[in-house]
């Protein structure tokens, strides 16, 4: 009765195909040259991706290694630098490392996804490290449109005079509800560009919207920092971060970091065996040939091991490399967890482990890194723009224009004292196509783009208590152009006063530089005041001794006040937290900042100095906290509680046995 059924079933799905063809095959064949064109833009658009596919699914998504380079000019904590912050960490440390971090699936970080294009560096540093960094300090929820930050407003300008890291530094990053998508932009485009290339992507779409820049320069990196992976020490400083970002309570959970590495020819992967913790997962044996990808390390785990050498063991204090000792190499156990952007088909749902060893061994190849690294972005906490420019301009080759932001104390002068080059806007784009490129809509958008540039970082080296002139210097080196409005919005003020240039529709003709310039009133001025000190008696050489003290903008209404430690005493090894802070108003709960310093191992000494924390908008506005100690010189007496307090009664004798 079943294969009855199942018969009649097919007959009748058989029936229904056909009388659809017949009814469908007129406007099928009429589709014909159409369907042709639209395949050869894909078969063009796939060849470029057929090229550096590593899915061995020819019907899967594409896994694109190509398009990730090595920074230049990184530069790495030394071996001191690296040392001197353990020591910092483990001297507060009541607690022991976990045994496994992973930041994977956490609220703050976005799903896993699938790059577009070669965009690896962007999507690793942008679309995970950076959302999630600054997810995971202001507690966001990372699976939101309005969490997540696009690969492609940065990847898209990649060898056009300005990197990811300056433009998140200088510009900021939109959120991907700003920017009209989680990768690419529905707007703007980029989804069918392999490489930014001037002979693939020469008229690419731009970000235009007042909205839009304005809550990219809002979202901010302070600064990047690497590590090598070449030490168990480096290795645990790493950890460190991952576990609680070096003890920064202002964050709600542990740090990531970004890496590059060597995927494709010769690259080996293993599952590790069924019978061993975490069996099954995929674990990497060696790299390939060449570096041309960049991923994230989301996690640790100390435990994930893989029998390299096929001795039936798993350990980390034999010699298995044959060199006569015993290092990093050698570990057997212990991995980090390699986050992708190739999907959650690739590896292990989107990861893969990368054990200790192999951060060590590194390439083994003379023209690469003998180790791996990982870089650290560290984001602009508390951010908030204090005056920016609001700009709408046209020009018809935007790689043939550069501006730049410039400040001047002399308000006389017709140039800045200080510039600042604007990032995105430093001879960018590729040919000669109108600032806004194409769209997805398929036209060249010639009309005039809305941006904004913030200048707030421009007062830290003039005092803003006087008069100051801002500036915006355009160049050109070909192509023709209208600044159609300029104004400088001051959010200082209460009502975010905007002054307006006087003149607008002014013609910007090429070979030319240009200076517009604002005079601005005095902002209210903050002014800094601290309470507390750190004085401490006879103290142990060599021990950890912990204080605090408060700042509080005491300063004119509506002032703000962004502060740091600017100077500290150079004896001893000294922690803040925090060490700077933004947009502190009168009237604001006083921030604490949280002291800690291991003092010489020195007896019989005695040290002070002070703490010298400076307004960052205007150095004369300082405060200093008093700093003082001593070390005893018979410290086996001192710490027996009934002859300390026997000395008390009798501080000419208390002299003459510590201090003589």
């Amino acid at each position: 009765m079943k294969i009855a059924l199942h018969i009649s079933r097919f007959f009748i799905l058989t029936i229904v195909l056909l009388i659809s063809f017949s009814l469908f095959n007129p406007i099928l064949s009429f589709s014909k040259p159409c369907m042709k064109q639209a395949k050869d833009e894909l078969d063009n658009i796939n060849y470029y991706y057929s090229m550096n596919n590593l899915n061995p699914d020819p019907y899967g998504e594409p896994w694109i290694p190509d398009g990730y380079t090595i920074p230049e000019n990184r530069v790495y904590l030394s071996d001191e630098q690296v040392n001197n912050l353990l020591k910092k960490l483990k001297q507060n440390q009541n607690y022991e490392l976990p045994s496994r971090v992973d930041h994977t699936y956490s609220k703050h970080m976005r799903p896993i996804f699938n790059q577009v294009g070669g965009s690896c560096g962007s999507a690793s540093r942008i679309c995970y490290m950076f959302a999630y960094e600054i997810n995971a300090h202001r507690g966001d929820d990372g699976s939101l449109i309005e969490h997540m930050y696009p690969s492609h407003f940065t990847w898209l300008l990649t060898s056009q005079g300005s990197s990811k890291d300056q433009m998140a530094i200088f510009n900021g990053i939109p959120n991907a509800e700003m920017y009209g998508g989680e990768t690419f932009s529905e707007i703007y485009g980029g989804e069918d560009i392999y490489w930014p290339s001037v002979e693939e992507a020469p008229d690419y779409g731009w970000m235009t919207g007042y909205d839009q820049w304005y809550n990219a320069m809002n979202n901010r990196l302070e600064k990047t920092e690497y590590i090598k992976l070449n030490t168990p020490e480096n290795l645990e400083l790493l950890k460190q971060w991952m576990y609680n970002h070096f003890d920064d309570n202002d964050f709600f959970e542990g740090g990531i970091a970004g890496n590059g590495v060597a995927m494709g020819n010769g690259m080996q992967t293993d599952r590790i065996p069924l019978n061993e913790y975490e069996g099954g997962k995929k674990i990497v044996l060696n790299w390939g040939d060449q570096i041309n990808h960049g991923a994230s390390w989301s996690g640790y785990d100390d435990e994930v091991g893989f029998d390299y050498n096929g001795d039936g063991q798993i350990t980390n204090d034999i010699d298995i490399t044959d060199d006569g000792k015993i290092d990093m190499r050698d570990w057997e156990r212990g991995a980090l967890i390699f986050l992708n952007s190739w999907g959650t088909f690739w590896e292990n749902l989107g990861t893969v482990y990368v054990p200790y060893r192999l951060l060590a061994i590194g390439y083994g190849s003379e023209t690469l890194p003998r180790s791996m690294d990982a870089e650290l972005y560290h984001i602009r906490k508390n951010y908030a723009s204090n005056k920016a420019l609001k700009i709408e301009m046209e020009y018809s080759q935007r790689s043939n224009i550069k501006l730049s932001i410039g400040i001047s104390e002399n308000i006389t002068r017709d140039i800045p004292e200080i510039e600042m080059e604007a990032h995105h806007f430093i001879y960018a784009g590729n040919g000669e196509v109108p600032l806004l490129g194409k769209w997805t809509d398929g036209n060249m958008h010639t009309e005039p783009m809305e941006f904004m540039l913030d200048i707030t970082d421009l007062q830290k080296e003039a005092n803003t208590s006087n008069m100051l002139k801002y500036f915006l210097k355009v160049e050109t080196n070909g192509g023709e152009g209208r600044l159609n409005k300029l104004s400088l919005v001051n959010y200082v003020s209460s009502e975010n006063e905007e002054i307006n240039y006087p003149s607008e529709n002014i013609l910007l003709e090429s070979d030319n530089v240009y200076y517009f310039s604002f005079l601005v009133e005095p902002d209210p001025q903050p002014k800094i005041h601290t309470e507390g000190s750190l004085v401490w008696g006879k103290e142990t050489p060599g021990s950890t001794l912990f204080g605090s003290f408060t700042i509080e903008n005491i300063g004119a209404p509506e002032s703000i006040l962004c502060w740091e430690i600017l100077e500290y005493p150079e004896w001893g090894t000294w922690t803040f937290n925090p060490i700077a802070g933004e947009n502190l108003k009168p009237g604001d709960e006083k921030r604490i900042v949280e002291v800690e310093v291991i003092i010489p191992d020195e007896k019989n000494i005695e040290f002070d100095g002070i703490i010298k924390i400076i307004n960052k908008n205007s150095n004369s506005d300082y405060s200093t906290i008093p700093v003082s100690l001593s070390t005893p010189k018979n410290m086996i007496l001192y710490q027996m509680p009934i002859f300390t307090r026997f000395l008390k009664n009798y501080p000419i004798l208390h002299d003459v046995i510590f201090n003589s």
